[in-house]
């Protein structure tokens, strides 16, 4: 917090920090409601005196300079500095205000969904999806959530990524996710096929369906 210093002058009192008597003959200073020998109004953290500046910074009773009270201040984790003024708080680290934006648009993440990439850099959703989302073997299009949510559906198979609706049958086109009688996912020489279909084209159904 910042505080004001009191102009320097002589005064008869008792010095706040070594209790002893401040007389016409040593300056004194005024400062948080106490009077201290100016000599004796320091820093508390690195002694550097306090007196002669106008304004100082108190951490509860203490008085501190510029400099150690930024050291007490949180950091902001993306561009490292003390934070002086607002603050805000995402994936468990603090920022400041116009630094808590995202790292490929540059917009706000203030009040928005966000995610982090595999180096730990954070992004709004839509550009997340933009950049890192899989995408459909079959249609050859990104998956992404449907509007209004934040969350992907895919499914995957033969180590490939399918949209629910692309998941089908290379036979007949059924829908393989379907829990009508028949659906379900039977590969075949690296083709998907239904049940029916599968036993089309291999008599013993040699792969096995899920």
């Amino acid at each position: 917090m910042l505080d004001a210093l009191l102009s320097n002058y002589s005064t008869t009192g008792v010095c706040a920090t070594c209790d002893s008597n401040i007389t016409q003959q040593s300056s004194g200073c005024r400062a948080m409601g106490q009077t201290f020998h100016v000599n004796c109004f320091k820093c508390k953290k690195c002694n550097k005196k306090l007196a002669g500046f106008s304004k100082f910074y108190r951490d509860g009773n203490d008085p501190l300079c510029e400099a150690c009270y930024q050291d007490t201040l949180a950091k902001c984790r993306r561009c490292r500095k003390p934070i002086l003024g607002r603050m805000l708080r995402a994936d468990g680290g603090t920022f400041h205000d116009k630094c808590c934006v995202c790292a490929n648009c540059q917009k706000s993440l203030e009040g928005q969904p966000y995610t982090k990439d595999p180096d730990g850099f954070l992004h709004c959703m839509p550009c997340f999806h933009e950049r890192f989302a899989p995408h459909c073997v079959v249609c050859k299009q990104q998956i992404i959530p449907e509007e209004g949510t934040n969350e992907r559906v895919w499914i995957q198979a033969l180590d490939q990524n399918y949209h629910k609706d692309c998941f089908k049958c290379e036979g007949c086109g059924m829908k393989l996710s379907s829990k009508i009688k028949g659906a379900g996912c039977c590969p075949f020489n690296l083709f998907l096929y239904c049940q029916r279909c599968h036993l089309q084209q291999s008599h013993w159904g040699s792969d096995s369906c899920t």
